[in-house]
């Protein structure tokens, strides 16, 4: 089978730390666009991972399937805008 995908998958196999209650999940296929993470909990929507201390990445639960998710990464929705007058 051909791999479609348009950017490069790396496996960290890291242990991440989830907002929502500190789960731990198992990071793997990192792109620049999301990832892979296997998680024995489920996980809400929406959540941000600490991929190193000082770095976080605020993800969108794309799918699901036997204790895994993927993820697109998303902007931060802290610090989105929203598109009300001044």
């Amino acid at each position: 089978m051909i791999d479609q995908r348009q950017s490069e998958r790396r496996n960290h196999g890291l242990l991440t730390v989830v907002a929502g209650g500190s789960v731990k999940c198992t990071l793997m296929d990192v792109s620049r666009e999301g990832a892979r993470l296997a998680c024995n909990r489920y996980l809400p929507d929406r959540f941000y991972v600490l991929l190193r201390p000082g770095l976080k990445r605020w993800c969108q639960v794309i799918w699901r399937q036997r204790g895994e998710v993927g993820v697109k990464f998303i902007p931060d929705p802290n610090q989105v805008r929203s598109g009300g007058c001044n």
